[in-house]
């Protein structure tokens, strides 16, 4: 199960024995690839599934800039858009080396800062680091596929993709409150987004990004979906569809390895199954 985790204490006192607790509660029934980042007020987990022939990135990614210090990422998901994103990096004088998501993210992220998320197409949660400004970035996609949560407590912030992962460190008391009670007894299996059922466990809200620095959390929206009104006749409607849904269904088949659709037999999974079988037809 791929995911991120990471820990932020103002007074770098940390317990490796937790940290090591936080990586390995992670699935371990696939082939898993573990990194982790140790610096000064800083722990970053990486816990990525490969293939052995898998190129993709998995011990945390650091760029040194010379007057702005290190940067450090880690990142859980795929990037749709990287041609696009790459081009515009390239534009700007900035080489992408590989094809990776963490690399282009990373550097789309120095290049615009929190403005990146406006530019990148994609499922993701992730974690960036300041070392020269101590400050911790974290945010997550649009819809909120790849999940996100975190916990503050007095000496900094514990945060992971999932709740068990946060609940492998000590410092997070597994205590639910009125609160979370609520939440299983009158919303399970679902719960109200930006809640985490843990008494002080917090959920990254989609398309919210979040900065950590000097203690203090500042959260803000970047993307919420809006309505307009329709001006389009029929045949554009169908048209601007069409693209959108192929677009859409295309970029995401970018995977080396083999893949399949499961069909319910409704339009959705049959519409995605088509749209996909043909494509793969038109690359052989």
């Amino acid at each position: 199960m791929n995911g991120i985790a990471g820990w932020v204490n103002n007074n770098n006192n940390f317990n490796e024995e937790s940290v090591y607790k936080m990586a390995n509660s992670f699935s371990n029934n696939a082939i898993q690839n573990l990194g982790i980042y140790r610096s000064n007020n800083i722990r970053l987990i990486n816990r990525c599934i490969t293939s052995k022939s898998s190129e993709e990135y998995v011990e945390p990614l650091s760029l040194n800039l010379n007057n702005l210090g290190q940067y450090t990422i880690v990142f859980s998901g795929n990037i749709y858009n990287k041609k696009e994103i790459k081009e515009e990096l390239y534009k700007k004088n900035i080489l992408v080396s590989t094809n990776e998501n963490t690399e282009i993210f990373l550097k789309a992220y120095l290049k615009w800062k929190e403005d990146c998320l406006n530019k990148i197409n994609g499922v993701f949660s992730v974690a960036i680091w300041s070392s020269l400004n101590k400050e911790l970035f974290l945010a997550r996609d649009r819809i909120g596929v790849k999940p996100l949560f975190f916990y503050e407590y007095k000496e900094g912030i514990i945060f992971a993709s999932f709740i068990k992962n946060l609940l492998s460190n000590p410092i997070v008391n597994p205590y639910i409150d009125e609160e979370g009670l609520k939440e299983i007894f009158f919303l399970g299996p679902g719960k109200t987004p930006g809640h985490g059922i843990i008494k002080g466990v917090k959920e990254l809200l989609p398309g919210e990004y979040c900065v950590f620095s000097q203690g203090k959390l500042v959260r803000k929206i970047y993307w919420k979906l809006k309505a307009f009104h329709f001006t389009d006749s029929l045949n554009t409607a169908i048209e601007k569809t069409r693209f959108l849904l192929e677009d859409s269904i295309k970029r995401q088949l970018t995977s080396s390895e083999p893949f399949c659709c499961l069909l319910s037999g409704g339009l959705d999974s049959s519409i995605v199954s088509k749209v996909a079988a043909d494509y793969c037809k038109e690359k052989t």
